[in-house]
């Protein structure tokens, strides 16, 4: 009993480790689990922190939710914003003007 107890923790711990952490910027489309009313999937990020402020890319609904609700709700990232000084840029989208604003106004 108590050995089959200590291969699940041992499992569960091995799982949590290799969660991978995903990075989010400011201009990333990201695609939900749940679709808004509206009908579209695909939200838009304009600010990062400890909340998300996120807009819908069908009728420009503007939302405010907290870090861990919004990264279980994302499905995956569709389109993503090349940010100065970092190498992560393989299937990254930049603007038409080529300028990132880093408080994602227009």
């Amino acid at each position: 009993m108590y050995l089959e107890l200590l291969d699940v923790v041992v499992v569960n711990v091995v799982k949590e480790a290799t969660m991978a952490f995903v990075r989010y910027y400011v201009g990333d489309v990201v695609k939900m689990k749940k679709s808004h009313p509206c009908g579209s999937d695909e939200w838009e990020v304009r600010r990062i922190g400890t909340d998300f402020t996120i807009v819908c890319r069908g009728c420009g609904h503007q939302v405010m939710i907290a870090r861990p609700k919004f990264e279980k709700a994302v499905k995956k990232i569709v389109s993503r914003v090349v940010q100065e000084g970092t190498l992560d840029g393989a299937n990254a989208q930049t603007p038409a003007n080529g300028k990132v604003d880093p408080l994602g106004g227009e």
